[in-house]
């Protein structure tokens, strides 16, 4: 159930809001498959180390901090 709290929409058993990576990317470059994404903010992008859970954190973690970056450029 959501409540309408200062213009915010809050679950109420969630007083905050969060997003994925994914919809980050989604956001940011229309894309939000990691390899898409990461294609198209022009970050190197590996098929072959795809899926090995370090490799997939690590390209999500630059990934984000490049989202984040571009997002302060606007504010």
């Amino acid at each position: 159930m959501l409540c309408h709290i200062q213009n915010q929409y809050l679950h109420k058993h969630h007083p905050f809001s969060s997003f994925d990576t994914a919809t980050l990317c989604g956001l940011a470059y229309g894309q939000t498959v990691l390899a898409r994404a990461c294609k198209s903010a022009g970050i190197a992008f590996s098929a072959s180390e795809a899926h090995s859970a370090i490799y997939d954190c690590e390209k999500t973690a630059e990934i984000f901090c490049d989202v984040v970056n571009r997002w302060q450029q606007f504010s």
